[in-house]
């Protein structure tokens, strides 16, 4: 399997999520149309929560909010398990 690809898409589902967090609290400030939470959470949930988390506490937005508190950090937590799994077991796949 070539994970160059993986390694892209990964790279530009983080990007998403980071510019994501910063309309939203752009827009938050303006008063104007937001990005639904959910939004904002499939986002992390898809691969983007190193992006979303970074987001996060660049723009301080969505700090307060418990759900993104636990899930973001805990999907990053599981891309990691699931990264060192298929490290350690590449000869085996």
């Amino acid at each position: 399997m070539n994970f160059k690809y993986v390694i892209v898409a990964l790279t530009v589902i983080n990007v998403m999520s980071f510019v994501m967090f910063g309309l939203d609290k752009f827009f938050a400030v303006k008063g104007k149309w937001r990005i639904r939470e959910v939004t904002l959470l499939s986002m992390s949930v898809i691969g983007g929560g190193i992006g979303s988390l970074i987001g996060m506490v660049l723009f301080k937005h969505k700090l307060s909010k418990r759900p993104f508190r636990i899930i973001i950090p805990l999907t990053i937590l599981l891309y990691w398990c699931g990264c060192v799994y298929v490290i350690w077991n590449i000869p085996k796949l």
